[in-house]
């Protein structure tokens, strides 16, 4: 197996990690994306991306609430990789936390934004040993696509008074008794 991550990638993780050494390096199948990553025991992620120069810490509980963990909206780039760690979760792959930086060159815009997503999943199938290839995880891949896009898109359940199930797919109101006012 051929691993040539672009310099960039190491550059920004020693950096912004200076007391880590990447557990994973790994590409995202059919992506020009990469991450570094290492697994801490500590209940938070840290996503940077080198190309933006910019990185987010969340964990799931803020994560579900597009949130970082001090209370401040995920930026956009981020929501695609939060999404898929919850969806990773749901699919039996937790870890208690992550250090990771991400790199790459994807354009910039939606795809680069699901590149990051992908990238995240595939660190995630290597380090809990799950095979996975582009033709056969490509509904996997679409699925959590899809309902991460609905998740990050959708508005969030203070702003609806609904109950919103990030990854379902699915949106419901509550049952509201009051009639609207007119």
């Amino acid at each position: 197996m051929n691993i040539d991550p672009p310099m960039r990638l190491l550059m920004s993780f020693q950096q912004h990690f200076p007391d880590l050494t990447p557990d994973w390096i790994v590409q995202a199948p059919g992506r020009d994306m990469w991450v570094a990553a290492a697994f801490i025991d500590q209940p938070t992620f840290t996503v940077g991306v080198a190309d933006l120069d910019a990185r987010v810490t969340f964990n799931y509980r803020s994560a579900k609430t597009r949130t970082t963990v001090f209370n401040r909206p995920l930026p956009g780039w981020a929501r695609y990789p939060a999404g898929v760690l919850l969806a990773l979760r749901d699919e039996g792959m937790e870890t208690t936390g992550l250090q990771a930086e991400l790199a790459g060159g994807e354009p910039r815009g939606p795809r680069y934004d699901h590149a990051l997503g992908i990238a995240i999943a595939a660190l995630y199938y290597q380090a809990h040993q799950r095979p996975y290839t582009v033709e056969a995880s490509s509904n996997w891949w679409s699925r959590c696509a899809e309902n991460t896009w609905k998740w990050i898109s959708m508005p969030k359940r203070n702003e609806t008074r609904g109950l919103l199930n990030p990854l379902s797919g699915f949106y419901r109101t509550s049952i509201d008794t009051a009639s609207p006012a007119v």
